[in-house]
């Protein structure tokens, strides 16, 4: 299945596990696989097959970092092995695919207006403002990797300007190291589409 990555949840789980779950220890690493089952079963569940599709894609990813002789290595494979089980099975009475309408800027707003209680559970019992800039970076980093060999994810890039929009309206003040990297990258998607330039970017998997 093609996931829909820039949903605003998912996003936000993501640069969580990424920033405040580090998982320096294979004790760490099954917490952290813990928090992303619970995750996956809540999206297959109450959501679609669609938004759990993109932890076990996040997974796969995530297990190329580590040597085979690394544990936490180990305690990853055991994950992506539970998940894709259940997955196989075809359980999960949420509809297949995502709607449209869980994308854009409306499902931004909505869900900053009210956070689900999955993430008030596993993040904040408010929608926390830093997370989200940090969300911002991350893919604000990615988006400026992949243009420098003339990649352009416009779906990506979109989804940094509707969070970026909605901050604004929520009277959030956009930190400084978020306004460069997105300068940085206006000024390269322009000059890709006034030269011309083909990407050459590959995907690692």
């Amino acid at each position: 299945m093609k996931s829909r990555k820039f949903e605003i949840e998912w996003q936000l789980y993501k640069t969580y596990f990424k920033n405040r779950m580090p998982a320096k220890t294979a004790e760490e690493m099954r917490t952290k696989m813990e928090t992303a089952k619970t995750i996956y079963y809540s999206f297959i569940h109450d959501r679609s097959r669609e938004l759990a599709y993109n932890v076990i894609n996040w997974m796969d990813g995530l297990v190329i970092a580590f040597r085979d002789n690394d544990e936490r290595r180990s305690v990853i494979e055991e994950a992506i092995e539970e998940v894709k089980d259940h997955w196989s099975t075809g359980e999960g009475t949420a509809p297949r695919m995502e709607p449209d309408d869980s994308f854009g800027y409306n499902a931004i707003e909505a869900f900053i207006n009210h956070p689900s209680a999955l993430y008030q559970d596993i993040v904040s019992g408010s929608f926390d403002w830093k997370l989200l800039f940090e969300n911002m970076v991350h893919n604000l980093d990615m988006l400026n990797k992949w243009l420098q060999k003339a990649y352009v994810h416009d779906t990506a890039i979109e989804y940094v300007h509707d969070t970026m929009k909605a901050a604004e309206e929520f009277n959030q003040e956009l930190p400084k190291k978020v306004l460069d990297r997105w300068t940085k990258l206006v000024d390269r998607y322009d000059e890709i589409q006034q030269t011309g330039e083909k990407s050459t970017h590959k995907f690692l998997y």
